[in-house]
């Protein structure tokens, strides 16, 4: 099976999301939109049948930008931020190397360990969240250093701004009793709304683990989407009203109890028999989900036009 024992407050779970302003799509129906996969096709199809073009962007390498894996990329404007080996370097959109966003320290304008990142595309503050300092930085997007928000008592899957100024904020669910699923604050740290949890389970405090959840949030049509990791639904955040609107319902696919998320010997004896999902990307005609079935890491494809989800080519983790 696969999980983190959670050793300390500061371990980094890979979160990331996906900033795209694309068209609307083609679904009309009334919300929320359900996506059936106990109706799945059988037959796998790969990405390469579906796509009509790939543009690639090598990055230059070298001692000032030795990236590994990159973990979330974020294209705002003219520039490429990748957040990578707990860093977060600039890139021109033809892939040169600009800079680093910050240098890494304890010192004002310095960070420890990021452990996830966005922007606000309207207001242009970069914010950082320091699981190492318990702290959110907020810079511009050149690496002008603004001001630091203090993050006592936060411990998050991710983070993502609302709206000018405003952050949504995913804490993990260590103990199973998290009263929100989601926190709205503005960049003071006041809590201006709070979104109740109702995924909740019992915890063996012996053997505390946390199953590291990829893509909480994405950006689709200028609007900001949300899952909570476990959950059937999936929401669209009005930023107006400062509301949740359910706008995708996933049937059939998270199969794993509630109660394996609290209790490590079944989750790793019998986890292996059921399914949850991981990632979601939206573009104007599908939704490209990634989730875990039965020790397989998979792909499905849903298109907007034909509201059918087809079975992709699994992927071994």
């Amino acid at each position: 099976m696969k999980y983190l024992i959670l050793i300390s407050a500061a371990l980094i779970f890979l979160t990331s999301c996906n900033w795209q302003r694309n068209k609307k799509g083609a679904l009309e129906d009334d919300l929320p939109y359900t996506i059936d996969f106990d109706a799945m096709k059988k037959q796998p199809i790969g990405y390469d049948e579906m796509i009509e073009s790939i543009q690639f962007v090598p990055l230059e390498f070298n001692s000032d930008c030795a990236i590994l894996y990159i973990v979330k990329l974020i294209s705002y404007k003219d520039t490429l931020f990748a957040f990578s080996n707990d860093e977060i370097y600039l890139f021109s959109q033809e892939g040169k190397f600009l800079k680093q966003l910050a240098p890494v320290g304890r010192g004002p304008g310095e960070y420890t360990s990021a452990f996830d990142f966005t922007i606000d595309p309207t207001s242009g503050q970069l914010y950082i969240y320091d699981s190492g300092l318990n702290k959110i930085h907020v810079y511009l997007t050149d690496g002008t250093y603004i001001k630091s928000i203090d993050g006592s008592n936060l411990f998050l899957y991710g983070f993502a701004s609302a709206t000018q100024n405003q952050l949504l904020l995913y804490p993990m669910n260590f103990l199973g009793n998290e009263p929100n699923k989601l926190v709205l604050i503005n960049d003071e740290r006041d809590t201006l709304e709070t979104y109740k949890n109702y995924l909740t389970y019992d915890v063996d405090l012996s053997s505390i683990f946390i199953i590291p959840y990829d893509d909480s949030f994405y950006t689709y049509d200028e609007n900001l989407y949300y899952r909570q990791f476990f959950s059937d639904t999936l929401y669209r955040f009005d930023s107006a009203n400062s509301e949740l609107i359910p706008h995708y319902l996933f049937k059939g696919v998270n199969t794993m109890p509630l109660s394996f998320l609290g209790n490590i010997d079944k989750y790793d004896s019998e986890g292996d028999n059921y399914s949850y999902l991981h990632t979601i990307w939206e573009t104007d005609k599908y939704l490209f989900i990634q989730y875990d079935e039965k020790e397989e890491y998979k792909r499905a494809i849903y298109s907007k036009e034909s509201k059918a989800i087809i079975c992709s080519k699994y992927v071994q983790r």
